[in-house]
């Protein structure tokens, strides 16, 4: 396997098949694992320092989301995450945020309240300071609290299945220190909204805060594809001049 996947070893929980799971899904995500690469089982368990059977039943999860394909005769290899696929997860997202809003504003308590903006605060300061990981973990805590202040538990069940796949394209879409603080600061507004009662206005932020991610991943993912193309290319010469 010509990408490492030892880096995500020393992050991991232990080796359950969910930290399997979400360690290939952050790996297809990212870029790590491209396009057409096979995924062979044992190399995947060697890396991540897990037994094949935990790796198996990732893999089967993978391909059950269409994530991974069987190519004849070679095995699983990753397939190509089109552009209509994230814009789905982007739009979904959205659609659950905004009707998870509706019981925020009418359910969530003072002290819930009170104790989301000391998550903005920090969140704020992490992306002044350029915090990246910090950041990043205050934006996934606010965004679980936030949702569960709703208190619609099926509602939040639904959120939760799509958790990962958020997870995964907010490491690109938070790639950069201007949009880290954009979105921080789109927290604070959505918390805002939500503590005049202003349901319809918490939609609207939560609107221009996912079509911001949105934008701000396509252009990070377009410039990793040029990045692929340009080293495709050059290693093509490279290759030709040796013949």
């Amino acid at each position: 396997m010509p990408q490492s996947l030892e880096s995500i070893r020393s992050r991991r929980l232990p080796p359950l098949r969910e930290d399997v799971y979400k360690a290939l899904l952050q790996a297809i995500f990212s870029g790590q694992l491209s396009t057409g690469q096979h995924l062979v089982e044992g190399e995947i368990a060697r890396q991540l320092g897990v037994s094949r059977t935990p790796v198996r039943e990732a893999v089967r999860r993978l391909e059950s989301e269409g994530l991974v394909n069987v190519d004849q005769g070679r095995g699983l290899k990753v397939i190509d995450i089109s552009d209509d696929r994230i814009r789905e997860i982007f739009a979904v997202r959205e659609s659950l945020e905004c009707v998870a809003v509706i019981f925020t504003v009418e359910r969530v308590t003072k002290e819930e309240i009170r104790r989301l903006e000391r998550i903005v605060a920090e969140g704020l300061e992490f992306a002044y300071r350029d915090d990246t990981a910090f950041f990043l973990k205050s934006v996934k805590q606010f965004n679980k609290e936030f949702v569960e202040t709703s208190k619609a538990q099926n509602l939040i069940k639904i959120i939760y299945n799509y958790h990962e796949y958020v997870h995964c394209l907010r490491l690109r879409s938070l790639a950069g220190r201007e949009r880290r603080i954009e979105a921080a600061r789109e927290h604070a507004a959505m918390l805002e909204a939500v503590k005049q009662g202003e349901s319809e206005l918490a939609k609207e932020i939560i609107h221009q805060h996912i079509q911001g991610a949105h934008e701000y991943y396509k252009s990070a993912r377009g410039v990793a594809r040029d990045m692929e193309d340009a080293e495709a290319s050059l290693m093509s010469r490279v290759q030709n001049r040796t013949e």
